[in-house]
């Protein structure tokens, strides 16, 4: 007996032997918080057994963003006229590199009707060399001979202006992750606990559903010899559950 004489720790059944098991986990209603618990095959018998359940707020420790596929994104934009400042001027140069050179034909009227002149009137007689003259004239068919060369084009500080019709643009936003965010993050707080023992709901033997906190739910008569005893706790809601199962039972030495 104890020191009180009221309790058997020694007997012909063994000794009187004392643990507790526990586990703490986050729940829901398909998602269940589960002990194990096991009776050596040299028990005697369970003298008791006791549930102890304490309900508790969801608790995450990082908060992670799921990737995402690839996406396109279409954005539409009004018409208008839109306008871009260049900053100062410019000179742009253009070469146009040729073969040899070429010729620019021109035609014009009669000598009344002269488009251009080259400083010589019309009807001016000019000596050859070697005797005899000429008649110029400036009216018919000639030809400016064009060799190869460049142009040089200094452009001015300036602005340009376009007018853009109603227009859409596509965004293609390929797949991709975010990175963790580190931390301890708590929701709602486990409600409605059913208890399962072994493969059988106790919930309303043992007085549930339970909405908060019990220590000294009795479960003596539903804890199994030799073998291994699986509880169950499940939530109406997200949540966590703190659990333990207090034993003493009587072992043969």
């Amino acid at each position: 007996m104890d020191s009180t004489g009221q309790h058997t720790i020694l007997s012909q059944d063994g000794m009187l032997d004392t643990w507790q098991q526990g586990n703490v986990d986050n729940v829901d209603e398909t998602h269940p918080l589960a002990l194990y618990i096991y009776v050596p095959e040299h028990t005697s018998y369970i003298k008791d057994a006791r549930l102890r359940i304490k309900l508790l707020p969801f608790r995450s420790y990082s908060k992670g963003i799921e990737s995402s596929p690839s996406t396109t994104v279409t954005s539409s934009a009004g018409g208008g006229i839109y306008k871009s400042t260049e900053a100062g001027g410019a000179v742009v140069t253009t070469t146009k590199t040729e073969i040899g050179h070429g010729y620019v034909n021109n035609t014009y009227g009669t000598t009344t009707e002269q488009n251009h002149n080259h400083g010589i009137p019309a009807g001016t007689q000019l000596a050859k060399v070697g005797g005899g003259s000429v008649t110029w004239s400036s009216s018919g068919m000639h030809s400016h001979e064009i060799y190869a060369h460049s142009h040089e084009i200094e452009l001015g500080f300036h602005q340009h202006l376009f007018q853009a019709d109603d227009h859409f643009h596509n965004l293609t936003v390929p797949s991709h992750t975010h990175q963790e965010i580190k931390g301890i993050f708590e929701g709602s707080t486990a409600s409605g606990v059913s208890c399962i023992i072994n493969g059988v709901d106790r919930t309303t033997a043992l007085g549930g559903k339970f909405y908060g906190d019990r220590s000294n739910l009795d479960i003596t008569k539903y804890i199994l010899l030799n073998q291994w005893n699986e509880i169950k706790l499940t939530s109406n809601q997200l949540g966590r559950i703190d659990a333990t199962v207090f034993l003493q039972a009587f072992i043969r030495m």
